[in-house]
């Protein structure tokens, strides 16, 4: 099979030579059998391979393999025509700024000015580089930007929200979150969300401490977590999703804090599943 050009997700060819050590690896992707010694390109394909496999020398352009197991998760990154942006809005309940600390009103998590995210960047924009998000801003949203739930010294934020309408069939979720005063132990579930598919099903996903997400305070890349925003020691973590069953639309997305930290949620975005045809005759 052929992967499509523009599906991000296809497998495709590969050929890589790289040098290791006093020696090299060659990795070749391509489907030769059936066609050796009846397609003249594929044939000489692969007498260069073994002639080069069996030869003494390294070309000299190979570059070095790097250090393979240097990262433990994968980099987490997709394009913005792939990009589905879930709407938050209706269950945002908290702007990024707040100026003084437990008076009840303001925003983030009424920690105060050196403990909220007024400099986080807003609207359409790629974080890290990497991830693209819609991050609302509070001046277009009733002065609401984030969702923030309940947790320690924090029990009068909401346990949860209410279903946010999705409507969309999508491979994988990315999370744009984070925590503060964690009271969990590492592997803990700390947050969930509950996906409501269209056939009436549903997706629960519980977020493990340190492993999907974890404490906004010095944060660090974890297994299924990459720091994706951070100003001085806080953070925003992105966290991946893949969807089991990417054919059936996701109708909702409900957000439902444990209780041992508390939550903050600032953006969602899906993959959507690609559905162009290589061949678009009926």
């Amino acid at each position: 099979t052929v992967g499509h050009f523009q599906d991000s997700s296809a497998v495709k060819a590969v050929v890589s030579d790289r040098r290791l050590g006093k020696g090299e690896y060659l990795l070749s992707m391509v489907t030769t059998l059936p066609r050796y010694g009846v397609d003249a390109v594929v044939t000489r394909y692969v007498e260069n391979c073994l002639a080069y496999i069996l030869g003494d020398a390294i070309a000299p352009e190979v570059v070095e393999a790097g250090d393979l197991a240097a990262r433990t998760g994968a980099v987490m990154t997709l394009d913005n025509k792939d990009a589905y942006y879930i709407d938050l809005r209706p269950a945002m309940n908290r702007d990024l700024v707040d100026e003084v600390a437990g008076d009840g009103v303001g925003g983030w998590t009424d920690h105060g000015k050196g403990s909220d995210m007024r400099n986080l960047p807003r609207n359409f924009c790629r974080l890290d580089n990497l991830m693209p998000f819609w991050l609302v801003p509070p001046e277009k949203n009733e002065g609401k930007a984030c969702i923030v739930l309940k947790g320690p010294t924090r029990e009068q934020f909401p346990d949860a929200t209410a279903a946010l309408k999705v409507e969309a069939r999508l491979e994988k979720l990315y999370f744009l979150h984070t925590l503060m005063y964690v009271k969990a132990a590492e592997g803990d579930p700390v947050l969930t969300y509950e996906v409501g598919y269209a056939d009436g099903t549903t997706a629960v996903i519980d977020l493990r401490n340190k492993v999907d997400i974890a404490d906004w305070w010095m944060g660090k890349d974890l297994a299924n977590a990459q720091v994706i925003f951070r100003e001085g020691e806080k953070c925003l973590y992105c966290t991946q999703w893949v969807n089991p069953t990417p054919k059936v639309p996701i109708s909702t997305l409900t957000v439902r804090s444990r209780g041992n930290a508390i939550p903050i949620v600032l953006s969602v975005t899906g993959k959507k599943v690609f559905t162009q045809r290589i061949d678009k005759t009926e």
